[in-house]
């Protein structure tokens, strides 16, 4: 089971949960379930939000990625290009492109009006497992199963910074709002802080006991919220704050998190 939270749509928090082929639409408040998203042939990877809560787009190990109008429950593109399993996906903010990472080694950058694929990423030595788009929509980071994290210009296409540290695999990435910092995390048990500018690694945060599957920043940039626990950050001086208890499967997915904790969201609940 994976999860991704989103605030905006209709004024209310809901979850997007995908169990098998099939995603759900929960609204938080209430605990209904709205929408149903039904086509995936194969198991889905992993879900996104556009900015505005009006659409989700998903990956599948079907090698796909679909794009869903939450409102009608519509598939209303499907992103054929990949000829691996679809493991990442992300929306850029203004909502008209999507960038999705695969097992097959690339990045795909789509145009969502048409469904054409604009921009291949190629760089990764092993399978891209995470991507997350900058603010401005400039640029792309990805994390892979070779270790690293890579920084990619998506006007170019060109790789303009390949972050290395990590001991394992790298299994979630998050840009900072800024867009001056990137957090990764990783199997190996860490999640990494780094200074976009300059490649360097700026903080290692170092408490938890198994691998890092999700991670996420707060809106102004001081707090990072991680899954393995879940535990939440002080960037400033890497000291651990909060760990939040109360999920029984594995968390792949933590976007909205740190953001709706004051809003007693009822999901997680620190301890």
């Amino acid at each position: 089971m994976l999860l991704d939270l989103n605030h905006r749509l209709l004024g209310n928090l809901h979850l997007a949960i995908a169990c098998g082929r099939v995603i759900h639409i929960w609204e938080v408040s209430s605990g209904e379930c709205i929408r149903t998203l039904k086509g995936h042939s194969s198991d889905v990877s992993e879900v996104s939000w556009s900015s505005d809560g009006t659409r989700i787009c998903s990956g599948s190990e079907d090698e796909t990625v679909r794009v869903w109008e939450v409102s009608s429950g519509e598939c209303i593109q499907t992103l054929e290009e990949h000829f691996a399993r679809v493991t990442a996906v992300s929306w850029s903010s203004d909502g008209t492109r999507i960038c999705s990472g695969s097992s097959d080694t690339t990045v795909r950058v789509w145009e969502v009006s048409s469904g054409e694929c604009i921009r291949t990423l190629e760089g990764h030595f092993a399978r891209v497992t995470a991507v997350s788009w900058s603010s401005d929509g400039t640029r792309i980071c990805s994390g892979s199963s070779d270790e690293t994290v890579r920084v990619w210009e998506v006007s170019s296409g060109e790789c303009i910074r390949t972050l290395e540290g990590h001991s394992r695999d790298v299994t979630a990435v998050s840009w900072s709002s800024d867009g001056t910092r990137i957090c990764s995390g990783s199997s190996d048990e860490t999640v990494r802080v780094w200074e976009v500018s300059s490649g360097e690694c700026i903080r290692t945060l170092k408490g938890h006991s198994s691998d890092v599957t999700a991670v996420s920043w707060s809106s102004e940039g001081t707090r990072i919220c991680s899954y393995a626990g879940t535990e939440v950050w002080e960037v400033s001086s890497g000291e651990w704050i909060s760990t939040l208890e109360e999920h029984f499967a594995r968390v792949t997915g933590c976007r909205g998190v740190v953001m709706a904790l004051e809003s007693a969201v009822a999901v997680m609940t620190p301890r």
